[in-house]
């Protein structure tokens, strides 16, 4: 994606991270119950965050920052890692 471009959340659950890391940029993790338990999905290298605080509900499609290369990066993307229950995991299957 390019530069500021919208990134939006893949699905509905609570902002539990929004901060700055050296390594992840500028990022965004929210947390949500699944029938395979806690899925946590964080968003990385955003340029800014939408308007969004930390402990909020947030929707599936709903905007929550905008792309960019922040952090360790060497250009504009959005990194999506996916855990469940601590370990990451494939995203293709939570994004179908």
């Amino acid at each position: 994606v390019g530069a500021n471009e919208p990134v939006y959340a893949i699905a509905e659950g609570i902002v539990i991270a929004k901060a700055y890391s050296s390594s992840m940029g500028n990022y965004v993790s929210i947390s949500t119950q699944t029938k395979d338990g806690t899925l946590v999905h964080t968003y990385m290298h955003n340029n800014s965050f939408a308007n969004i605080a930390v402990g909020q509900k947030v929707a599936a499609g709903q905007q929550i920052a905008y792309a960019g290369s922040t952090g360790n990066s060497t250009g504009p993307h959005c990194h999506l890692g996916l855990r469940i229950n601590g370990s990451y995991v494939d995203p293709w299957p939570y994004l179908q």
